[in-house]
Formats: structure tokens, sequence, C-alpha cells
């Protein structure tokens, strides 16, 4: 039997190679349409600066169950896409959903605060834009009983107050404008205010 020379064998060799590495590679449409060129994972990091645990459930392409303790900082890898979210927060909870197709950063400022110093591109997303409770303030500068209704779509406050009697509400979102009304000195007063944790909401009459 005649030898084959060395180089025909390398060459053929070679050739063999190169076709089935060419077979087994997917189709460029193919890559485009189903996304894989793209990472299949982010990262996800939790900043929780505030004095309760920060929780969070996700259902999405996967599931996760996250429960950050308080002033601590975690890190994750999720699978990438849109998630549905219950956020536990302050001791109080909210849903809606989140766009996790690319890294994302959660700052949990504390209670009642906001994280409006950090960088507010879509890669961070400050908690108190979902969750904001506030403790207020609210006095009667009247010498006489007076019922305050408080209220947004959300919350609702129906408050009773004796003469000149100062009181604590505790609401639930104080990025929200309330609307107000009560009577006092035969007059009914309503209108629209914003609740601050460190500027009273008071009960008067017309001067």
């Amino acid at each position: 039997m005649k030898k084959q020379p060395v180089q025909q064998i390398l060459l053929l060799g070679l050739a063999l190679t190169i076709g089935i590495f060419a077979l087994a590679m997917p189709d460029e449409d193919v890559l485009a349409e189903t996304g894989v060129d793209q990472y299949p994972y982010i990262t996800f990091t939790i900043i929780n600066q505030s004095q309760f645990d920060f929780s969070l459930l996700l259902y999405g392409p996967n599931s996760y169950d996250i429960t950050v303790p308080p002033y601590s900082e975690v890190n994750y890898i999720l699978d990438r896409g849109w998630y549905a979210f219950t956020m536990g927060s302050c001791n109080l909870s909210e849903v809606g959903t989140f766009d996790f197709t690319n890294d994302k950063t959660i700052h949990v400022p504390v209670c009642g605060g906001t994280a409006g110093e950090v960088d507010r591109s879509s890669q961070h997303i400050d908690s108190s834009d979902y969750i904001r409770p506030a403790t207020i303030k609210i006095r009667n500068q009247t010498r006489q009983n007076v019922d305050v209704y408080l209220r947004t779509l959300e919350e609702h406050h129906f408050m009773q107050f004796g003469p000149k009697e100062v009181q604590l509400l505790l609401i639930e979102d104080a990025s929200q404008t309330f609307v107000y009304s009560y009577t006092a000195c035969g007059k009914l007063y309503t209108g629209y205010t914003r609740l601050f944790v460190h500027v009273p909401f008071d009960i008067k009459c017309d001067s």
C-alpha cells in the first residue's frame, strides 16, 4: 500500500476539523433572534441604610426571596429579564415591576428619608420612590372639638381632636399630596397639602 505524505494527512485533518466546527456554530440570525449573544445574568446590589430588614420577592425568569438586614450591603446574580416584585420596607409593603435587563442597585434610605443624593440613572433605584412612611404631628390650634379627614387614593385617615390637642399620625407615603377637610369656627375648610416630618399640620380658623 502506498503511504500518504504526512503533509496531505495533516491538511485533511485540518479540513475535517474546520468543517465540524462550522457545523457546530449556530446561524447568526438564530443568535440575533434568541439574544444568546447577551450575557444571561445581571449583578444586583442592595444597600440597606434603614433600621429595618428590607425584603424583596421577585417573580419572573426565575424566583427569588431576598432579605437584607439593617445597615448592610449584599450582591446577587439574577437571571436577566422583567420581574414582578413585592417589596417590604419600614414595616410596609408595595408591589410593582422591575426591569432587570441590566445591572441594578437598590438604595434603601432611613425610613422617612430618600436616597436622592445617589446617581439617578436607570441603574439605580431609590426604594423611597415606592415606600416612604413618615410620622407627622397634627395640632388643633382651635378651642373646639374638631374632626379631621386626610386622604390620598391609597390612604384614608379620620381623626378626632379636643381643643388644643396634638396627635401623631403615621402616613404610609410622605411623597403624596393629601386632601384634607375639617369644620372649625362654623366653616368648612378643605384643600390639598403635603405632610412633612418636621413641619406640623395645623388645624386653625381664619384670623
